[in-house]
């Protein structure tokens, strides 16, 4: 296994610092304001600790254009709990499958601080050298490109996507012949009822 070199890591973003627990009072509004942001994904801070389930939501947010809620939501969990891997490895492949390099640099310092020990910490290196080639924390220069096209095979799958895309091709069918009635609909007159 290759040895990475050690580098003062870059301030960590705000989200990837442990939160203090709060009193009663802003615990409360903190739950609030999870339960209304993630309708249906989470409704307390507590909910945050399925990871299994945080990560669902957020690939969801991530799959729908809504990156920005899928980046709050892993956040939370990460400031909630960051003793958990599974959360950033997954905040990790968001910002990668963004192509967002800073992002991803600043949560691979932060990985890195918490997850020292990471297995994961390999990948999330090859990750980084193919996004942020000069980023020193990621040691060396980027490997040579694949002759892959898109993320499969050559990302994780933190974000625990499904590569059955069944779902996915009956949902267009569905819609492509909703839109060939969609004509005939509009054209088919309506009797009035007197």
């Amino acid at each position: 296994m290759k040895d990475f070199p050690t580098v003062s890591p870059a301030p960590m973003p705000q989200a990837a610092q442990p939160l203090p627990e709060p009193d009663a009072p802003g615990k409360r509004v903190r739950d609030d304001y999870i339960a209304a942001r993630f309708t249906g994904a989470a409704y307390c801070g507590d909910d945050l600790a399925e990871t299994e389930r945080v990560i669902r939501a957020a690939r969801l947010y991530f799959d729908e254009a809504q990156h920005g809620q899928a980046a709050e939501l892993l956040d939370l969990a990460i400031a909630l709990h960051p003793a958990r891997e599974e959360p950033w490895l997954a905040r990790l492949e968001i910002a990668f499958l963004a192509r967002d390099a800073d992002n991803f640099c600043g949560i691979a310092h932060a990985f890195r601080h918490f997850h020292h020990a990471s297995a994961s910490w390999p990948e999330v290196a090859r990750l980084g050298r193919a996004l942020a080639p000069t980023e020193p924390v990621f040691g060396g220069l980027p490997e040579k490109p694949s002759s892959n096209y898109g993320p499969w095979p050559d990302t994780p799958n933190w974000i625990q996507a499904s590569w059955d895309l069944t779902a996915e091709v009956h949902a267009a069918e569905f819609h492509n012949a909703m839109r060939r009635c969609a004509p005939l609909a509009e054209t088919t007159p309506v009797a009035r009822v007197a």
